[in-house]
């Protein structure tokens, strides 16, 4: 089969369920949620966000904090998921490879939702493979979209500042309950087929 980047399709679909399992697991949600727990609030004041120029030493001192709290975030969260997979996948594994080839397929994929879906249909050959990533990796990619969402917030800040952003309102009672925000658990098999 053909693979998009280091990992061949099997083994990348083994490996997301395996982090499936740590994101569900106690241990990684009560890390998750003790950062949040520690961090949100300096992701709370938008009257700074709006009213602070974008060039002033306050801002900059903002986003320099901001920035040190998901680089911090990348490595505690990132490390706890590579010291867990290295158990199953053995000490070779390293998460920063895996996490790139989730960000390369995760842009294939939506590349290819974005097309139309003619020219989809007539880009694939005999159904099997899109430009290089599987009907199986993207199937992958969509129903695990939550787990994916989250392997991201390691390595992209944007995606970090606004699952933040989202844990901060919702500790200061400005969103309706949003239970599933840090919150993850395994489908079923026949949850995943009914997909």
């Amino acid at each position: 089969m053909a693979s998009v980047g280091t990992f061949d399709e099997s083994e990348f679909v083994k490996i997301v369920g395996l982090v499936e399992d740590i994101l569900v697991g106690e241990d990684f949600q009560t890390r998750q949620t003790d950062y949040f727990s520690t961090h949100w609030n300096q992701f709370a004041d938008e009257d700074v966000d709006r009213t602070v120029p974008l060039d002033s030493l306050e801002r900059q001192k903002l986003s320099s904090e901001r920035f040190n709290i998901f680089r911090t975030y990348s490595i505690e969260m990132g490390g706890f998921l590579e010291s867990e997979l290295k158990r199953s996948l053995g000490e070779d594994f390293e998460i920063q490879g895996f996490l790139h080839e989730v960000e390369l397929r995760t842009k294939q994929a939506e590349t290819l939702m974005a097309q139309d879906k003619t020219s989809l249909s007539s880009s694939t050959t005999g159904g099997e493979h899109l430009g290089g990533l599987s009907r199986g990796s993207q199937q992958e990619l969509e129903t695990d979209g939550e787990i994916v969402d989250l392997l991201l917030t390691l390595r992209d800040y944007g995606r970090f500042q606004e699952l933040m952003d989202d844990y901060s309102k919702m500790m200061q009672g400005k969103t309706p309950d949003m239970d599933g925000l840090v919150s993850y658990r395994k489908l079923s098999d026949d949850e995943a087929e009914g997909m």
